[in-house]
């Protein structure tokens, strides 16, 4: 059995700002089959609740590991950018 390295991709478009837009981008990029996938979670922050949704191969024990490995890259990727914002005088 091959082992698959999970990837999170950002969004990082034109306008960050219109999720809608993203999500239709996102979906242009896996009908052309430039983004494959077999599973997707999206978690949206919809006032004050946090609401999940998935698509594709989803169970429960999927799910949370690919939410964990998910919320490590964000902690990472959020450390990393906070380290050279004040490397070069930012405001990190």
């Amino acid at each position: 059995m091959s082992k698959r390295k999970p990837k999170l991709v950002q969004f990082r478009d034109q306008n960050p700002r219109d999720i809608a837009q993203q999500v239709r981008l996102m979906a242009d990029r896996i009908e052309s089959g430039e983004m494959p996938c077999d599973t997707m979670i999206f978690v949206a922050d919809a006032g004050c609740d946090l609401e999940i949704h998935g698509w594709g191969k989803i169970d429960g024990m999927r799910c949370v590991g690919l939410l964990n490995m998910a919320a490590h890259k964000f902690m990472r990727d959020t450390l990393d950018w906070m380290e050279v914002e004040r490397e070069s005088g930012g405001a990190a």
